[in-house]
This record gives structure tokens, C-alpha cells and sequence, in this order.
């Protein structure tokens, strides 16, 4: 791992050499050396020639500053003597104990360097003591190959960091190590209450074919009405590098596991008395194959290969089959991209059945005025199951713009969509149905709040359904706040 310290300039070497040539005083002070044209004698009178100049004396600050222009210029050996000499003057010192351990970690010796920087975190006082402690110990680390505790440590590094420049050294950093660490760790977080936690309908009543009654308008059970609440949602995403080539090839072992779980509103509560929120969790595990590879510079490419399962309700739901590729071309105004997949899924309940979703789409994404950044997208899809109602095939447009500059201190992100399904089967014999989906989101980016490398993001999204028949009109508004990695 690179060490993010202060570079030396051309005099510094000359120091560091000279330095060579100095007495480490008791005190900790680094003495200047005796010229040999006088013996000096405590309490004896001198004409000047051999005696210290007053103030040539080298201060704790300054004997740190040159251990570190020693470790810069390759001599850890000479760090570490300084490093030591401070620790005899102060056992406490935390800035020399990082010191000590940049110089066992520069000589191989991890477990010193390990140790020294474990005191130098927990003797730390200072913004500066604590960045320079966690740099120590996420250096050793990294140069133990435990790369994602190394990357824990960045992080606290860059929460510490005294100044710009250096918190810009440990994200720097941060993403050198996790360009090489085969372990790829990604967590997300959310809180949200949402007005329609159970896709339920915004209508009281519906429009349903019922034998000897023919086509009719009945009363939509409280289960059946959009319910309101809180929704927390988590999840983790592993991926293991399992290969990767020169030329830019690349091939992850993905596991990935997720999971909403719901709390009911007084008004949901009200509608349905006996439902509950767990009857709508949804959880989700799934593992498999990633593929990332390039043609050339411009032609980057991805396939995957995943096989999940899914509960609802506290029950197991579907099992899943995913597989689907992406190509990208890049140009010199924007980044055309198109994918297409297929899941396949197999009923593990009564409730769904079993069923194949066909999908492709195409998206172009490019600067645009004052370095905001513009994505247009497509999509089509068609749907297969045991159950003609719900065979549909659909298709959707979709803008999303990611303003290039800071509002207030914020990141902010605004997407808009439109999509129709149309279904082979309605509720009514003969009858196709068709329903039609608008949403709208903003999520600001809220970088001043940042904590160790992640900061919150609060979503706005805003959908409604259209369709042929009541049963389907839904509305759903949601607030989600979340974190999100800003490196």
C-alpha cells in the first residue's frame, strides 16, 4: 500500500543525512554533535568554538517532521530511531508510536507495526494523532493482505482527517486497496414510510366476473386497499474476485441478501384489523456469477448468472433463476448502453405461479449544460406464466438528470418514467387489461452530514397507477432515507 505522507523536498535529504550526525539527548531532544575542537565540561568555561549553540536543540515537532522525511526518503531505520527516542521522552506520544509502526511495517515487521499503531489509536487526543494512528494501522494491514479491515481504517482515517489534503490522501487511498482486494463488501440501508406498502388499490371497490352474477361492482376487502406504514429495509452484497487478466476481465463470485419489513399504521390498522406487517416482509438471497470484461477502452461489457429464493409473508415464495448481459460503447459525447435478461421463477407458494420475464432495454447517458449529466432510457418486457392473467408484455421510457454541481451543500438527482403493461386477461371473460404506471423521484445526496465515508440520502418517489379496472388503481408515495458510500 502507498503511504500517504508528505513528500520531501530536494533539501530533505540532506537533513535526513545530517541528521545521522546527532546525539539523542535523554530528554528526547536531538542534540547537535560535538565538533571535537573542545571537550565541553558541565560547568566548565568555553571560548564558544565546541559548545551547542542555544536553540540547536531539535524539538519534539521537529524530530517527528524528520522521521517522516526519513521514512519518505527510504530510510526506515533512522524513523525508527527517532521514533524511539520520542517514545523514551513520552511513552504516550501517539504521533510517534504511528511513526513507529510506518517504520516496522517499512522493514516487514507487521506485528510491531500492528502493535504500534493499535497504541497510537487508543493514546490519541488529536484530529491529527487519531488520522496519523489509523493511516499506521490500515497501512499494516493492507501490507498483511487484510485489506477490508485495512479499508475500515481508511475510512476512520478520512473521518479524522485534520485538513482537505489529508482526508484527500485516504480516500485516495481507500480506493487503491479496494482496487485490489478480491473482497468486494457492499451494505445499504433505508427507512421510509410509505402510503402503499402492500401494492394495495387506491378504490373501494372493484370490478370482478362472478358466476350467476355476471360482471359486477363489489366492495374491495381492507386487505385489499392500499395500506400505509413504515418500511426498513437492509441488505449486504459479497462479491469474491475470483480471476481477473491485463486487459481488463474480470470474474466475481456474487452473493447478495436483502430484506423489507414492515410496521402498520393506526389507518392501516384501521382498514384491516387483522393484518399484520409481517404478513408483507419480502426477503431475498441469492448467489452466482459476474463476468466483467471490455472489447477495447470503449466497449465494456457484463453477464451474470444468478440463482435465488424469495419468502412473502413469512413463507417461501418463489425460486429464481436470473441471467443477463449489458454492453456499453463509449463515445465522445455520451455512453450508449443495451441489455437484455431473462428470470425464470418457480412457485414455492399458492399465492404466484410459476413464470418467465423476458426484458431489454437501451439507454443513453451524456453531459449536458453545465456539467449535469442526462440518462434517457427504454424498456420492453413480456411476461409468461401458468396464469394467462398474468401474461402482459409492457414497455416504458424513462430521464433521470444528476445536476453537476452542489444545491445547499447537496448532490441532486431527478428521474421521471412512464411504462404501460398490457395484459392478455382482465378480471372480466373477453376483456384484456391495461394499466399504466407514472413516477417521479428526487433523492438528494447529503454530503456535509458525512460520517466516515458514508453519507445520507433522502429519496422522494411518487407513483401512480392507472388501469382499466378500480381493483388496480394504486397510488404510493414514499420518503426513504438511506446512506450511501461517497468513495
Amino acid at each position: 500500500m502507498r503511504v500517504g505522507a508528505r513528500r520531501v523536498g530536494l533539501w530533505a535529504g540532506g537533513i535526513m543525512l545530517a541528521a545521522l550526525g546527532f546525539g539523542l539527548a535523554a530528554d528526547g531532544t536531538m542534540a547537535a554533535p560535538d565538533t571535537g575542537a573542545v571537550s565541553r565540561v558541565e560547568g566548565g568555561a568555553s571560548d564558544g568554538a565546541g559548545v551547542r549553540p542555544e536553540g540547536s536543540a531539535m524539538s519534539p515537532s521537529q524530530m517527528r517532521m524528520l522521521a517522516m522525511q526519513a521514512l519518505d526518503a527510504g530510510r526506515p531505520d533512522v524513523a525508527g530511531a527517532i521514533a524511539n527516542a520520542l517514545l523514551q521522552r513520552d511513552p504516550e506520544d501517539s504521533l510517534a508510536l504511528a511513526i513507529a509502526a510506518k517504520a516496522n511495517r517499512a522493514v516487514g515487521n507487521l506485528q510491531g507495526a500492528r502493535e504500534s499503531a493499535r497504541q497510537a489509536w487508543r493514546v490519541a487526543e488529536t484530529d491529527e494523532e487519531r488520522y496519523e494512528a489509523a493511516m499506521a494501522r490500515a497501512q499494516a494491514l493492507a501490507s498483511g493482505n487484510n485489506r477490508t479491515a485495512a479499508m475500515l481504517w481508511l475510512r476512520r482515517a478520512a473521518q479524522n482527517a485534520p485538513t482537505k489534503g489529508h482526508e484527500a490522501v485516504a480516500r485516495d487511498d481507500f480506493r487503491y486497496v479496494r482496487a485490489r482486494n478480491p473482497l468486494g463488501v457492499s451494505l445499504h440501508f433505508s427507512l421510509a414510510p410509505v402510503s402503499n406498502l402492500n401494492n394495495g388499490s387506491r378504490r373501494e371497490q372493484g370490478t370482478f366476473q362472478l358466476p350467476a352474477f355476471g360482471v359486477v361492482e363489489a366492495d374491495l376487502d381492507g386487505t385489499a386497499q392500499a395500506l400505509s406504514g413504515i418500511e426498513l429495509s437492509a441488505g449486504v452484497t459479497l462479491r469474491y474476485r475470483l480471476g481477473r487478466t491485463e486487459k481488463g476481465h474480470q470474474t466475481d463470485l456474487v452473493f447478495g441478501a436483502s430484506t423489507r419489513q414492515y410496521q402498520l399504521s393506526d389507518d392501516a390498522k384501521d382498514k384491516a384489523p387483522d393484518a399484520k406487517g409481517s404478513d408483507y416482509a419480502f426477503s431475498l438471497v441469492q448467489v452466482g456469477l459476474s463476468h466483467r470484461g471490455r472489447w477495447d477502452a470503449k466497449r465494456p461489457f457484463r453477464l451474470s448468472a444468478m440463482v435465488g429464493q424469495t419468502r412473502y409473508g413469512g413463507e417461501d415464495y418463489t425460486r429464481f433463476y436470473d441471467f443477463g448481459g449489458k454492453q456499453s460503447f463509449a463515445f465522445e459525447n455520451g455512453v450508449l448502453s443495451f441489455g437484455a435478461g431473462l428470470r425464470r421463477s418457480e412457485a414455492l407458494s399458492v399465492r404466484t405461479t410459476d413464470s418467465d420475464r423476458w426484458r431489454a432495454d437501451l439507454s443513453w447517458t451524456q453531459p449536458v449544460w453545465d456539467n449535469h449529466r442526462l440518462t434517457l432510457a427504454l424498456e420492453a418486457e413480456r411476461g409468461v406464466s401458468d396464469s394467462s392473467s398474468l401474461d402482459y408484455e409492457g414497455a416504458a421510457a424513462a430521464a433521470r438528470l444528476a445536476l453537476g454541481q452542489p444545491v445547499m451543500g447537496m448532490g441532486l438527482e431527478f428521474g421521471v418514467s412512464y411504462g404501460e403493461r398490457w395484459y392478455d386477461q382482465g378480471p372480466v371473460a373477453g376483456l384484456g387489461r391495461l394499466d399504466a404506471r407514472t413516477t417521479l423521484d428526487a433523492t438528494a445526496v447529503i454530503d456535509p452530514l458525512e460520517q466516515f465515508g458514508f453519507v445520507p440520502t433522502v429519496s422522494v418517489t411518487a407513483r401512480r397507477v392507472e388501469s382499466d379496472f378500480g381493483q388496480y388503481d394504486s397510488d404510493e408515495f414514499g420518503v426513504r432515507i438511506g446512506l450511501r458510500s461517497a468513495f
